[in-house]
């Protein structure tokens, strides 16, 4: 492995990494709250499109089911948590009481919202990085 010039240069990189950074209490605690702050709004995202198709829910209930739809994404290993996230996120939606077809429309939609339409301008972004290097 140590011939490999990949392998090489990564590990040089992680040799120049100070340690005092990696284990900072700071900023893990800072990396902690915005992570919070990402579960609260996606829950209140997936309200809101509950809400948007008639279904009235409460936003615990959607907290619940993002919070176990991520772990479920976690656990697949697939990029974004494809089809992981979905499947715990309807499954939990409709244990709590939501109508399955709600809750699949809801957690489409809400995935629509928090991971396909941030990809447009990433690639559009990344597309004019590459072409600017040519």
């Amino acid at each position: 492995m140590r011939k490999i010039k990949l392998v090489i240069s990564l590990h040089e990189m992680i040799a120049e990494v100070d340690p005092g950074r990696v284990y900072s209490l700071r900023l893990m605690l800072y990396a902690t709250v915005f992570n919070v702050f990402v579960f609260l709004l996606d829950s209140a995202t997936l309200w809101a499109v509950l809400h948007s198709i008639g279904i009235t829910a409460n936003y615990l209930t959607t907290f619940v089911a993002v919070v176990v739809a991520t772990m479920a994404a976690t656990l697949s290993l697939l990029p974004g948590g494809i089809g992981g996230f979905e499947a715990g996120c309807v499954a939990i939606l409709t244990k709590l009481g939501i109508p399955i077809e709600a809750a699949l429309t809801g957690t489409v939609l809400l995935r629509g919202f928090t991971l396909w339409l941030p990809l447009i301008p990433g690639l559009l972004f990344a597309r004019r990085d590459v072409i600017m290097k040519l």
